[in-house]
């Protein structure tokens, strides 16, 4: 049947396709006709062609008939049933009932027509039975870990094909460059564990000085994992690895969430995958892996639910231990996992249950994770109250603030509509990458299922939920890219006492439309105000938010929050039946697909052949990068080949003083990459140099810092044609020709200049 099927489509498409597209549509299309076909039959009819032939017909395990959305189910359990080699279809050869992983998963088993049906087989119960719990709750997150480990290779895809040569990632605005930050960091991080050097300090960057690392994302927890994994695997390997590693732990984490809330492991199971494959992750995962290591979050709302609802504090050290952890990961996460904290215990307060264990376990937790966390945040919060270069401004945050349309704006990923969804973000000028915070209509649609089935028990929650998503809108309401209203909108949403808006920072907002309503009138009502937020008040009391400074980056955990909801509305169609069962499959597998993000943009991972060389060049010694500048991490990346020292690099949080020697020396100045205003784009300053001065006149402008760059053996500049305009290409090449220096190297992606030394040869 299926080889009639594909040649039926194989025969039209090539009469209506162009010969080069038949190959791709024929798989397409015909392994999704075939899904389709093995769906239908065993939903509606309970059989196939094959199994009609040979006298068999699959049935629930428990009794009753097939469903079109236990069929769908089955098929998906299929799938995973065929990894690796077959081995869960074979699983039936030995099994006492004949059921492969794919039965026992889906609850069916096969019977021969009018044979007896089966009797009690046990299926997916509210609860795990009496005396079997810990073997199926043991076999339930056994089986989620494969799913899920399945469900991020597809994700991901192309990426498991060339796991030691490529990364995620490409040229999108935002992600190009921060993958390579993150490989320097697992470089680093092992260099100076293995070499005796300080860590969180270093002078391979914005060399000759030494500049900290405090408030550089160095991740210590993948860090300090990666550092025994690059010997065998390589440092591309190891980095994607450690990212597809967090995906699946996000998933089996929030797993186990949802199933402590539900008890339903079906429902756990989707609500874990929809979590960890959100457009968030999928999106940050191309070039963010702090942001994407959040696992410890879904144990965090765990251990800390576990304690408020048994009362034992005990349970809140654990909780503590979890958000500790995330601070390990990345200072975003702790600072976010700390306000998930609060406010989940805020919701128990709502519904007043379990009051005094709420405020218990979150002081436990609170306390326990800022001991765990404090040997990384102590420093942090004394090098900036010293130097205070760590801090953002309230404008930051709000150029980075989210906006309640783009909770239903498809993914730029996804792949039935990523195009679309592109286009409507950059409409109202968004960065794509920053503000994908797409929530998924059948997350929400199930989300509010589950609120409608289980009002009480996810008031805590709905509680996060909210309160996360509205610290995420910044200081002040974005709304479609419009960030000011007119006045009577103000004078109603906020900026006037007593209507639930009155905070502090909403007073120079009343302040003004009192004046202009004194001086114009009612014309006053129609001029443009802002509709002020609580986040703005926050961001004067909470030192964190000054650092963090992208709010919208608060949807992760309110998506977390979302995910248990939609669990618990999956569970609640589910155990329904019938047409119930029916309309929760389709959500999740809708869901499933809407996030789908294939393929996955990848890019490579190859370093150019002179840096291999540049590595076994004995004596220690600096290399100049031009474009000389602080956004650029590719040359961070290259500096894990060749392993000298560079003159800048693209910190997180760079320490004012990084960029003093580049300053200080009027040829790195003149060389150091601005940005344009207003036209997205870079240039040097030397281009306008060397129009105005002569060879003499250059020598003597640049005499001085050329050698000081020797003194502090600075032996190559090396100079990337491709990343500049030619103008700016040019200019450096005459500059060097006017100081005496000719290349020792030249291909198409760069050009060699020896400064210092003996000379190196071709």
């Amino acid at each position: 049947m299926v080889l009639v099927w594909h040649l039926v489509l194989a025969t039209l498409l090539s009469a209506f396709a162009s010969p080069e597209r038949v190959p791709g549509l024929l798989t397409g299309i015909g392994s999704a006709g075939v899904l389709a076909y093995m769906a239908l039959g065993w939903g509606l009819w309970g059989s196939s062609l094959g199994k009609a032939a040979l006298g068999l017909r699959i049935v629930p395990a428990a009794g009753g008939r097939m469903t079109l959305g236990r069929g769908v189910w089955r098929v998906l359990c299929y799938l995973l049933a065929s990894f690796p080699a077959k081995l869960g279809l074979a699983a039936a050869l030995w099994d006492r009932e004949r059921r492969g992983w794919h039965d026992h998963l889906a609850g069916t088993i096969v019977v021969r027509e009018g044979g007896e049906r089966p009797g009690t087989i046990w299926v997916e119960p509210a609860a795990p039975p009496a005396g079997a719990g810990s073997r199926a709750r043991w076999r339930w997150g056994a089986a989620a870990l494969g799913i899920y480990l399945v469900m991020v290779l597809v994700f991901t895809w192309p990426l498991a094909a060339h796991f030691a040569t490529r990364l995620p990632g490409g040229d999108i605005l935002g992600l190009s460059e921060d993958s390579y930050v993150f490989l320097w960091d697992y470089w680093w991080v092992k260099k100076a564990w293995s070499e005796g050097w300080p860590v969180m300090s270093t002078d391979y960057l914005f060399w000759p000085q030494r500049v900290s690392l405090r408030f550089h994302t160095l991740m210590p927890q993948n860090s300090a994992l990666a550092a025994p994994l690059q010997g065998p695997l390589g440092l591309v390997a190891t980095y994607n690895l450690l990212l597809l590693a967090s995906l699946v732990g996000n998933a089996w984490a929030a797993y186990g969430l949802v199933m402590m809330v539900t008890g339903r492991p079906g429902a756990a199971l989707v609500a874990g995958g929809l979590f960890a494959g959100c457009p968030y992750l999928m999106t940050h995962a191309l070039a963010h892996p702090n942001l994407v290591a959040v696992q410890w979050m879904p144990v965090l709302a765990w251990l800390l639910v576990k304690g408020i609802r048994s009362g034992r504090w005990q349970w809140g050290v654990g909780a503590g231990a979890a958000l500790g952890a995330l601070g390990y990961c990345d200072w975003y996460g702790f600072l976010y996992g700390g306000m998930l904290a609060v406010l989940v215990a805020a919701g128990h307060l709502v519904v007043r249950e379990q009051r005094r264990g709420a405020l218990v376990t979150l002081a436990v937790t609170s306390l326990v994770g800022a001991a765990v966390a404090a040997p990384l945040l102590v420093p942090m919060l004394g090098e900036q109250a010293a130097q205070g270069y760590a801090g953002r401004s309230l404008l930051r945050s709000s150029s980075l603030a989210g906006d309640p349309v783009l909770w239903l704006i498809p993914s730029f990923l996804a792949t039935w509509a990523g195009p679309v969804g592109e286009r409507v973000v950059r409409s109202m000028h968004y960065l794509v990458a920053e503000h994908t915070v797409y929530l998924g209509w059948g997350v929400v649609a199930l989300a509010l299922v589950g609120w409608r089935a289980r009002r009480r028990e996810m008031v805590p929650w709905a509680v996060a939920a909210s309160g996360l998503l509205l610290l995420s809108l910044g200081p002040y309401l974005h709304l479609a890219g419009r960030e000011e209203f007119p006045g009577w909108l103000v004078l109603v949403l906020g900026g006037l006492p007593g209507n639930g808006f009155d905070l502090p920072v909403s007073s120079g907002a009343a302040g003004r439309l009192a004046l202009c309503l004194l001086a114009g009138g009612g014309q006053a009502l129609a001029l443009g105000e802002r509709v002020w937020l609580p986040y703005g008040w926050l961001w004067q009391w909470i030192p964190g938010l000054k650092t963090a400074s992208v709010p919208v980056r608060m949807a992760l955990p309110a998506m977390l929050c979302l995910a248990v909801m939609a669990g618990a509305g999956l569970a609640h169609l589910w155990g329904r039946g019938g047409r119930a069962r029916l309309l929760g499959g389709a959500l999740a597998v809708l869901t499933v697909v809407d996030f789908l993000p294939l393929p996955y943009p990848t890019r490579s991972a190859a370093v150019p052949a002179r840096y291999h060389q540049l590595a076994g060049e004995p004596g220690d010694f600096a290399i100049l990068e031009v474009p000389l500048s602080g956004d650029l991490g590719v040359f961070m990346y290259y500096q894990t080949v060749h392993e000298k020292k560079i003159l800048a690099g693209l910190l997180s949080r760079p320490p004012g003083q990084a960029f003093s020697y580049i300053r200080s020396n009027t040829l790195l100045r003149d060389l150091l990459w601005q940005a344009e205003p207003g036209q997205g784009s870079h240039r040097l300053p030397l281009t306008d140099q060397v129009g105005q001065l002569g060879p003499a006149a250059t020598r003597e402008r640049y005499g001085a810092g050329l050698r000081s760059l020797r003194r502090e053996r600075v032996r190559y500049l090396i100079l990337h044609p491709g990343l500049l305009s030619t103008s700016d290409a040019a200019a450096v090449e005459v500059t060097m020709g006017r100081l005496g220096i000719s290349p020792v190297h030249r291909e198409q992606s760069l050009v060699v200049y020896r400064l210092a030394g003996e000379p190196g040869g071709r």
